[in-house]
């Protein structure tokens, strides 16, 4: 083989070694934001729940606290900064609502876009849109 093959065979075996890990970094990202973000809705419900009516049996959610605690929850588990960015998740968007559906059931809505890249850093990044709903309705006999 000519030293122009071997030129090329480096390259693209390089190049393709660096795809694969990229994909490897993408599938892993995305395993981990939906397990951190399961977590941080279990986190986020427990520390914002009070007795409302304690004759009733209901518990309610402290809406604000849910929201700073599924936040602040997310962002220790994922290891991010204050804007929600590490060396591997850039340009995060994070949401979290509490809406309720048509028959009156509470739903905690948690959705995050994010880009993540491993081994082209400023070159290639992948997105990952990742959504969690949770019914919440606390009613003890």
């Amino acid at each position: 083989m000519t030293l122009v093959k071997w030129i090329f065979i480096l390259f693209f075996g390089i190049l393709g070694t660096g795809l694969l890990v990229d994909y490897l970094a993408v599938t892993s990202g995305y395993e981990s934001v939906g397990r951190s973000m399961e977590q941080s809705l279990d986190s986020g419900i427990i520390a914002s729940e009070y007795i409302s009516d304690a004759s009733k049996g209901t518990v309610s959610l402290d809406v604000e606290k849910l929201k700073k605690t599924i936040h602040d929850e997310f962002q220790q588990n994922m290891k991010l900064d204050a804007n929600l960015e590490n060396d591997f998740y850039k340009n995060t968007t994070f949401i979290v609502e509490y809406k309720y559906d048509a028959n009156g059931k509470p739903w905690i809505q948690m959705k995050l876009h994010t880009q993540v890249s491993f081994m082209f850093k400023n070159i290639i990044s992948y997105p990952i849109n990742a959504e969690r709903n949770i019914a919440y309705e606390a009613v003890y006999m």
